[in-house]
Formats: C-alpha cells, structure tokens, sequence
C-alpha cells in the first residue's frame, strides 16, 4: 500500500484563509459533478495541499472543519500527519485515487475522483473530490479542492440501477415516452423485453415516429391501431388497451396485448406510459378451448347415440351374464357395503344349502353352518372372505367349512373374493365365489397318506438294504476272504499242475471279493453312517473314476450331517444320475455340484455326451422317474435338461427343512 508522504505544514493562518477562499472559487468555477454543484446543503471539506518542487511530496496546508463530521477526525489530526487523510479511502479504491492525483498532478488538469472511505466510526461513505491544481510563479503546485458527501446519490443511483433491473427482468415490454407539441413521442425509457415481445431491441424504436410502429403491425390490425394513435394524438383518451398481431423480422406474427395510459402533468407536459406483454399463448389456448368445445359439443352427441347404443348392448349382456351366473357350477355371491345380498347364483344356493338371507352379515357363520377348515370352530363373521373384501381386500383360495341341515356330511369350500369399487373409486361392496373342493381335499388326503406310506416303504428298503449289506459283509464276504487267505498259502507251497489250478482258485476268490464288496456298496455305502453324505458321494464319484470317467466334485455346504432318510435320498439321486451317465451318455467326463443356499439343498449333475429327448423315455425305464419321485417325497423337485447331441444336466432341490 502506499502512503502520501508527510507534509510540511503552513504556518500562515492568513495565507490558509486566502487558500481558502481561493478554493471555494476554483471548486464553484471547475466542479464537474453536477449533483454535487447542486446540493449545497451536502457536508463537504475544503482542503488547500502544495507541492514544493516536482516529484516532493504533496503537503495539506489546510483542512476545513467539517472533516469532524465526515471523517470523524479533527483537522490538526490531518495536518499533522498528511498520511492519516489516505488512510480513510477504502483499500479498494486506494489505487485509483492515488493514480488519478498523480495524472492530474502531471497534466495541470482538474482532479474529479469518486471513491468509498471508512470513518473513524468505521461508517462507509462516498465522496466526490475536485479540485483545481495549478502552477505559482514560484514554480510550486498548489491545489484547492473539496471533498463532498454523496453518498446519498449512489444511494439513490444504486436503487434506480436495481429498479432498471426489476423492470428489464418483469416479462414483457415496458416504455415511457413524453407526446411532445409536435405529436411526437420523445422516449424516456423502453425496457430489454422489446427484443423478446417485438422481435427488435429498444433502440429500434427510440427513433420512430407514431406511425413508425404501425410498419410492424399485421395489416389486418393497423386500422384498429391507427384510430387508438389518433385519440392519443388529438389528446382525447387517457388510456387504450388493445391486443393485436405483430410481425417479426423472420416473418412469424405474434399476439401481444397492449396497456397504454396518458398523464397530463401540471407543468402541461403528456405522458405515455406503456406495457406489452407476448398473449399468443393465449390466444392459441383461446383458440384451443373453441376448437376444443366444438369437437367436445361433437363428440357428446355422438357420445349420446354411442350410449344409447351401449345401452342397449348393456341390457343384452346383463341377460347373457345372469344366464352365465345361473349354469355356472361355482357359487357367486355379491353383497353391498351394508352387507345385503345383491346377487345369489343357483350354484351358491346348492353348496350353501340355502339362498340370499336378509339378517346381518354377523350372522351368516350360524345361518348358513359356516366353520373354520378344522371343521370344528365356527368361522368369525369379521374373517369370512367376502366380510374382508367389502373392507377392500382381496382373498385369494381361503377355505369355509359348511355343514347344517341341508349338508349335513359338509362340504369344504375354496372362496376368492375382490372389492367392488364405482368409476369414482368408491367402494361399493365386494364379491365372492365358492367353488366345491371337497373331493379334491379327499384326494389330496388320500395323496399324502399315499406319500406317506412310500416314504415308509423306502425307509424299510433302506434298512433292508442296510441289514442285508452288513449281512454280506460280516458273513458270506468274510468266509470269502478267509477261503482266498487259505489258496493264497497253498499257491506259496504249490508247483507245476497244482499251482495253476490254486491260481486259478485265488483268481475267482478275488473276484467275488470284488463283486462282494461292490453289492455292499450298491446296497448301503457304509461309509454314509461314517463320513455323512459328502464323504458318500466322494467315495461314490472316486469309484466311477475307477472304471474310466473323470468326474469332478464341487461342494459348498454348512451342515456336518442331515437326516439319514433324506442322506439316502440324496445318494440315490446321485448314484442313478451318475450311472446313466456311465452306461448312456458316452461322455469321458461329468461335473457333481452340491450346495447349500439358504434352507434348500441344490444338486446338479452334468455331462457333456450324447444327450437325450426326455419326452421320448421309455415306459420300463424308471431311474429318471425314480430321481423325480424321490425329490417330491421331500418336498423338492428333480428336472432333466437334455437334447440329443447337447449332454444332460439333472438339477435337484430339496428343502432342508423338510425330511418328515
């Protein structure tokens, strides 16, 4: 930051005086400003400062006193200290002042400079600093100037700059223009929004005459404008309001509405005051809305006869529909909000043993025998399916026992039920339909004690295949086993004739060894009881990479161990999927993927051979059916993915939490 160097003071009162005076004449002959010229109230301080010779220091030889007021100092503080006057323009503003005293300094021109200072108050104001430096006989450079407060203009500035703002940022094109004596307009202010209502920027039309504007009128209106201009010309009217076409410079026309208002001031001086605002949305609603109300008027009439069409066709469905409701072999019952019958279908009557009631809806359970599927508690009336869509819910296969004097075996009811709502939303009630389920639910009994007694008849293979495999292996194996460990000692003592024919022995020992040990692993693994079902199928798959197919296993699994029937189920699966792959398929190779994800089992078995059409299965073969069945048991599913040519995949899921 620089500072003006100290200066020197004057010790002549007098000669300040003179000073003085000198620079109340120069500021009244050279002030440039007219506002401040102007306001002869506004607080100023006439200052006096000399520079001795060229590029000294400029010295204050005198300050007036109303530097208290605006700077808030006394003027000895200024004098004593020519730096302490710097020191109260705002940092920045410093530098142009400085630069604008040096040039004025340099040319002997008039110094004219606003700028913000900070007073001792720490109050911010705008003054205007003039003054006048000229050349002594001395040869010295001595100035006389003031300092006036204008704060109150940039004020006043800064509100009219922010009205401008206002007014060019309001939609629309906003004009003021004097009607001289000559019946011109003489314009005072026309607004940005010209370019956007008139195509054309306002200095298009700050030179126009009147009539100027009637060039880019749609010739079918200038007649309307020129009558308005005419009354505003002879003075008559003190207001028009007119909407009408303009023409842009590329040729489009646009709706505008115009707002003109006259004031005949007191010093007889004619205002215009004017706003355009763009309508052509409006105009092309309003022509929307007419187009609009001659088709709607259009179509209610065809609307009309199409009604009285539908009407008709109404009346022919309504019949077809209540000939439908009365052969339909399920029951159809429709109840309003109020819980009264509307609708009762001849099949509803026959399952519920009687037709539409008129008590309550509190009462139906008791008057038409209504229990809950235990057969034993009476069903809520709150609960019933078609209580619960007149609350608007939909039911979905909720079943009703019915049981009373004209059923009294009872019938199990399968019931779906929706809300009826109107075109308005409104809901209106609700519906129901009853469909007898009673043999089914026998069947579906008669199913699952069917499944329930080949699960039993597996368990009992099982255990058969368990007992008999230890069986094998505890005795006829072992008696085996001990014959071959006898030929082995006489194959040791024996030559010539008798070796060949203990060799031949011990051969065919081993053999049945082999086959024995190969039924037991057919029968029961034993290794299942040992190492759960992962270590069964490892022992499984390394057997039928023993016989020429390299198989690779993958398994992701959280339990150590899960019920022995479902274990079973799981190696038999395998075992049949791996042995199709072995005597059909023709593949070198296959892929055993086991994993857990979340309560379910997955197991899939890949190959990549001959493949099949798994529609075209023969009826006497039953190990994929046997794969399928034994998923079911346990609630699980077994599919086959095949095609000839294309291999086989066997994807199996069984629920885990599912063995009983």
């Amino acid at each position: 930051m620089k500072h003006l160097p100290q200066a020197e003071l004057w010790a002549d009162k007098d000669q300040l005086c003179h000073e003085f005076e000198q620079a109340r004449a120069v500021t009244k002959s050279k002030s440039l400003s007219r506002p401040a010229a102007a306001d002869a109230a506004t607080s100023a301080v006439v200052f006096s400062a000399r520079q001795a010779l060229q590029k000294q220091p400029l010295q204050l030889l005198y300050v007036s006193d109303h530097c208290r007021e605006l700077l808030g100092v006394e003027p000895e503080t200024l004098l004593d200290n020519s730096d302490a006057l710097l020191q109260f323009v705002d940092a920045h503003d410093r530098a142009a002042v400085l630069a604008s005293l040096r040039l004025a300094n340099e040319q002997l021109c008039a110094w004219v400079c606003e700028f913000r200072i900070v007073s001792a108050a720490g109050t911010e104001k705008w003054l205007q600093g003039t003054a006048g430096p000229h050349r002594t006989p001395s040869g010295s450079i001595e100035w006389h100037g003031v300092l006036v407060d204008v704060t109150a203009r940039k004020q006043s500035e800064a509100a009219g700059e922010d009205l401008l703002h206002l007014i060019d940022s309001v939609p629309g094109f906003i004009w003021s223009a004097e009607l001289t004596a000559q019946n011109e307009f003489d314009f005072h202010y026309i607004s940005k929004g010209a370019l956007q209502v008139f195509g054309r920027p306002p200095e298009y039309f700050m030179y126009k005459t009147p009539s100027g504007w009637l060039n880019i009128i749609h010739e079918d209106d200038v007649p309307l404008l020129q009558e308005s201009l005419q009354r505003v010309l002879n003075r008559t009217s003190t207001g028009e309001e007119h909407e009408y076409r303009v023409r842009f410079p590329d040729g489009s026309c646009r709706w505008v509405r115009d707002l003109v208002s006259m004031i005949h001031h007191d010093d007889g001086r004619y205002m215009l005051y004017g706003t355009i605002t763009d309508v052509t949305a409006q105009h092309e609603a309003d022509e929307m809305i007419r187009q609009s109300k001659l088709d709607l008027e259009r179509r209610v009439d065809e609307r009309t006869a199409e009604l009285e069409q539908s009407k008709a066709a109404l009346q022919r469905q309504t019949r077809v529909l209540e000939s439908v409701l009365a052969c339909m072999a399920d029951g159809v019952l429709v109840a309003d909000e109020q819980g009264h019958f509307v609708h009762f279908n001849p099949a509803a009557k026959q399952l519920l043993g009687t037709g539409a009631v008129s008590e309550h809806a509190s009462h139906w359970p008791q008057r038409y025998g209504l229990f809950l599927p235990n057969q034993q508690d009476m069903y809520p009336a709150d609960q019933l399916p078609l209580a619960r869509a007149r609350r608007g819910e939909t039911v979905r296969e909720a079943e009703v026992f019915v049981r009373n004097e004209q059923q009294p075996q009872g019938l199990m009811l399968s019931v779906n039920a929706a809300p009826l709502y109107s075109h308005e939303g409104e809901l209106k009630g609700g519906v129901a339909v009853l469909r007898d389920i009673t043999d089914q639910k026998r069947y579906e009994e008669r199913l699952l004690a069917e499944e329930a007694l080949l699960r039993k008849l597996l368990e009992l293979q099982e255990r058969d295949r368990k007992l008999f495999s230890y069986e094998l292996h505890d005795g006829l194996l072992q008696y085996v086993i001990g014959a071959k460990m006898i030929v082995d000692a006489l194959c040791r003592q024996s030559t010539g004739a008798q070796l060949e024919s203990a060799e031949a022995v011990r051969r065919l020992l081993g053999s049945a060894i082999a086959e024995g040990r190969a039924m037991i692993s057919g029968l029961r693994p034993m290794i299942i009881d040992e190492q759960g079902i992962v270590g069964a199928i490892s022992y499984l798959i390394s057997d039928h990479s023993n016989r020429g197919i390299e198989i690779r296993f993958t398994h992701q699994v959280q339990f150590d161990r899960l019920d022995s029937r479902l274990e079973q189920t799981v190696y038999r699966i395998v075992q049949e999927a791996l042995t199709n792959v072995r005597r059909h398929s023709g593949a070198a190779t296959a892929e055993v993927d086991i994993r857990q994800q979340g309560q379910h089992l997955l197991i899939e078995i890949r190959d990549a051979g001959a493949g099949f059409d798994p529609t075209q299965i023969p009826c006497d073969r039953f190990g994929v059916r046997g794969m399928q069945e034994r998923a079911r048991l346990f609630g699980g599913t077994a599919q086959i993915v095949s095609a000839p040519g294309q291999g086989t995949t066997v994807r199996v899921s069984i629920p885990l939490d599912d063995c009983g």
